[in-house]
């Protein structure tokens, strides 16, 4: 039997292969062999249904992170050198066709907004205490947040240990950020 789960990992899947045409109901039915009836035993709307991809993205791929490099104990470059390392590990194509989806559909660019700004709100505490300000923290955690979406929208496209040159970059270039 098809479960909730399996229609919202094959929209996971389908987004991160073939971007977010290939998430419709239509297409996922069709390749988890079942009727497009089938969608609706398990969610209420297609609204519903991004809801339920969109909180299992960021469940995955930014919670999860953030609360494994929290564990790295009280020291904000141990937190970054987590929060890198786990960035490390997610997929840059969903995160792409993610927010391809979200120049379409504005469900989905809700999403990332909060998401977004999820990011920026775990990292304001982390850069703060690194540079002792905490209004310079806040600048910097979304200049970070936004250096990361722009490395995932770049061309060519970034190599996969890039982000742990960025820790030593950062550590090079704070002491210029704090006399700004």
């Amino acid at each position: 039997m098809v479960a909730r789960e399996d229609w919202i990992r094959a929209a996971l899947e389908a987004l991160h292969e073939e971007g977010h045409m290939a998430a419709t109901p239509n297409r996922l039915a069709h390749k988890l062999g079942l009727t497009r009836g089938s969608f609706y035993h398990h969610f209420c709307s297609l609204g519903d249904f991004i809801d339920a991809i969109m909180e299992r993205f960021e469940y995955e791929g930014i919670i999860m992170g953030f609360e494994k490099a929290e564990q790295k104990g009280n020291d904000p470059w141990h937190q970054l050198q987590g929060m890198l390392s786990f960035a490390e590990t997610r997929s840059y194509h969903l995160e792409l066709a993610l927010r391809a989806w979200g120049l379409n559909h504005a469900r989905v660019a809700h999403h990332l907004e909060r998401i977004d700004a999820e990011r920026e709100r775990r990292l304001i505490p982390v850069f703060a205490q690194l540079i002792h300000d905490p209004e310079q923290g806040r600048r910097l955690a979304r200049l970070a947040m936004l250096a990361f979406i722009g490395r995932l929208c770049s061309f060519p496209a970034p190599k996969e240990d890039e982000f742990s040159g960025w820790l030593i970059d950062l550590k090079c270039l704070l002491p210029t950020a704090i006399s700004c």
